[in-house]
């Protein structure tokens, strides 16, 4: 578990400290740039903490149990039921966590459309080596999105 220092800040320091570093977390666009500021600022613990936590209202909203929550992410029920307490009470973090699954769908959508034209397509011939790679490809793409 991180360690906070049982000295507190005061409220108008962090409050400052706080909108700084959102407004720094919202400036960032690219992909790298946003792993190299999570890498430079959390420890390998805090990441993980942070990455389970995110992905147990995912897991919680897909029809996982909590149990299943709870041995997928290797973290204890009290910690699935206390996540979910605090998701099912936030408007905004629901809103935020369906509007990743919707995402989610779209790509699945897009990639099983794509799928379904590259089988369709089975050409013979020069061509048909592009039709197989371009498969095979969505075949990785698909597995690589289907974390959850």
């Amino acid at each position: 578990m991180a360690q906070v220092s049982k000295v507190p800040v005061r409220k108008e320091v962090y409050l400052r400290v706080f909108e700084v570093f959102v407004s720094t977390i919202s400036r960032l666009k690219d992909k790298k740039d946003i792993v190299v500021f999570l890498n430079e600022f959390f420890t390998p613990t805090e990441k993980i903490m942070f990455v389970k936590r995110f992905a147990i209202p995912i897991l919680y909203e897909k029809g996982y149990t909590y149990r299943d929550i709870s041995s997928v992410l290797k973290v204890s029920t009290a910690t699935v039921s206390r996540v979910i307490i605090f998701y099912n009470l936030s408007d905004e973090f629901r809103e935020l966590i369906k509007k990743f699954l919707e995402e989610e769908k779209t790509k699945k959508f897009l990639l099983d459309l794509g799928d379904i034209i590259a089988s369709a397509a089975g050409v013979s011939g020069a061509k048909a080596s592009s039709w197989f790679a371009l498969k095979k490809e969505i075949k990785k793409k698909k597995a690589r999105n289907n974390v959850f």
